[in-house]
């Protein structure tokens, strides 16, 4: 099951990277600039919807060079979530991503 999960965080990282044009250095970073913020947050959103738990999210991004706690993945999904109810863009963004997966 372990494959399989990375295989679906690999998949989720190259959407992000070729859709939002960000790359490892922004995407990877603790930069809180918000190209990274939203990149991340996104990313945590793909992962989530195709099926992937938090800890293991978790996991993947400290494998990447970033801690980041299961709680704050929640939040940052909750954001993206209140982004897409409120933005008519954004959710046609994210709908246009998760197409991908």
């Amino acid at each position: 099951m372990k494959l399989v999960n990375k295989i679906k965080f690999d998949r989720c990282v190259n959407i992000i990277k070729e859709h939002l044009e960000v790359n490892d250095n922004i995407l990877f970073s603790n930069s809180r600039s918000m190209d990274g913020v939203d990149a991340r947050h996104t990313l945590y959103k793909l992962c989530s919807k195709s099926s992937i738990r938090n800890n293991v999210i978790s996991e993947y991004m400290k494998e990447k060079g970033i801690k980041v706690s299961d709680s704050n993945i929640s939040a940052s999904i909750k954001r993206i979530n209140k982004l897409i109810s409120d933005d008519k863009d954004w959710a046609s963004v994210i709908n246009k991503l998760e197409n991908y997966l």
